[in-house]
């Protein structure tokens, strides 16, 4: 199905629903890569386009398809042509399984399914399911479920390569509300915090057979996941785990260890290029940036300004934009200070194309902002899902692809252009 979002005066259509939009949106599509891991193919919530989002007003983008998909938060994923998640459906009241769905980009049509695991019944009622979000290779799809199987499946037909269970093999502590953090790809490794016992904190684990390559510290597992930077042409892998940084190598040397002034961040660090990492919590000592100078850290800013609770921020010229727990907020990276705010979209979250953020209420409305430190710079807003929607976007190649706890939905942002 294909429904149009016509700009104002404005509804959106759908199923014969008729849903308010206001705001304008813009022509022409970009050109991105695809989106093929948590927070974008360099883990920082962003994606580079050509095209400046802001200068030139609207056609009428329209929502490919939408769907119900079962429960969960993991983000959607984009490669070669197909959307890839995970989903928990329940069988009956106490049980159930979790799902890697492969669906068709164009249409919305589940292509396979693949369980991975017994479904994670959330006890305090947040939300049952998968919390982790899969990474993609050009062959292969690496997925974590929620109580603790890594597995690897085939992209061609959705089989079950290799998996390993990380409570019954290594000791590890399922975390009060599952297990969040999702695997990080480099080379021929498969990174993750582990959580495990006798050095089995952090591990990489081979691609092809799941075999062990790594591991080193012993921590608790908690719901932060890795990223990798290149710091003077040197990559770096990081975790953030209790109180916390730790930076290795590819081959698993530990490079710098820096004691945090947050506790238990579950937002993803931020890499600030060339040599900075931003790294914040929803306590109240909020957020903090080091430097890193031949691989010992200094820490350069703190600020109470911006304390992100799941959702992570993401950067572009100087400035952070991000949820201080429930407000969208822009701040100086230099100096911590608050330039704006916005309220109304709860605890949402948020992903940045070129010039523009979109960000997602808690509630499932999109508003694309200007990234921007002058002021808050609303472009457009409209309604795609209701309830609650704690996933934060993906973009791909002018679409934009969103779910909430039960469904997902694909919008077209650019239906003009015949390349798509």
């Amino acid at each position: 199905m294909i429904t149009k979002i016509v700009r104002k005066g404005l509804v959106l259509i759908l199923s014969g629903l008729l849903l308010p939009v206001s705001g304008v949106l813009v022509a022409q599509e970009p050109v991105t890569s695809d989106w093929h891991q948590f927070r974008g193919s360099n883990r920082n919530g962003s994606v580079a386009v050509d095209y400046d989002f802001s200068t030139h007003p609207v056609t009428e983008p329209v929502i490919l398809w939408k769907k119900e998909i079962g429960s969960g938060f993991s983000e959607l994923v984009v490669s070669d042509g197909m959307v890839y998640t995970m989903t928990g459906e329940m069988i009956d009241s106490i049980s159930g399984r979790e799902f890697l769905v492969c669906y068709a980009l164009l249409t919305g049509e589940e292509i396979w399914r693949v369980e991975i695991d017994d479904i994670f019944i959330d006890v305090d009622d947040w939300g049952d399911g998968p919390r982790s979000t899969p990474a993609v290779d050009d062959h292969n799809i690496f997925c974590f479920s929620a109580s603790g199987k890594l597995v690897s499946v085939s992209k061609a037909n959705g089989k079950k390569r290799w998996s390993t269970d990380f409570v019954s093999l290594y000791g590890s502590t399922r975390p009060r509300w599952g297990y969040s953090t999702s695997p990080l790809l480099i080379d021929n490794m498969v990174i993750m915090e582990v959580g495990g016992v006798e050095s089995m904190g952090f591990a990489a684990f081979s691609k092809d057979d799941g075999d062990i390559i790594w591991a080193a510290e012993t921590i608790t597992a908690a719901y932060n996941s890795p990223i990798s930077v290149n710091i003077d042409g040197e990559t770096q892998i990081i975790f953030a785990n209790a109180s916390k940084l730790f930076s290795f190598s590819p081959s698993g040397n530990l490079l710098w260890t820096f004691d945090m002034p947050v506790r238990s961040p579950m937002a993803s660090p931020l890499f600030i290029e060339p040599d900075m990492l931003f790294v914040s919590a929803a306590n109240d000592a909020g957020s903090f940036i080091i430097k890193i100078n031949d691989n010992d850290p200094e820490l350069v800013m703190t600020s109470n300004q911006m304390r992100n609770d799941w959702s992570s921020s993401s950067y572009k010229d100087g400035y952070i934009y991000g949820f201080n727990v429930a407000t969208l907020l822009c701040m100086d990276a230099e100096s911590g200070e608050r330039k704006w705010l916005k309220r109304g979209f709860g605890k949402g979250s948020l992903m940045m194309a070129g010039n523009m953020l979109f960000v997602l209420s808690d509630q499932g409305a999109i508003t694309m902002v200007e990234a921007t430190p002058d002021e808050y710079k609303e472009v457009a807003s409209f309604d795609v899902l209701e309830g609650r929607s704690w996933t934060a976007p993906s973009y791909s190649n002018g679409k934009l692809f969103v779910r909430n706890l039960t469904h997902m939905v694909c919008i077209d942002l650019f239906p003009d252009n015949t390349a798509m």
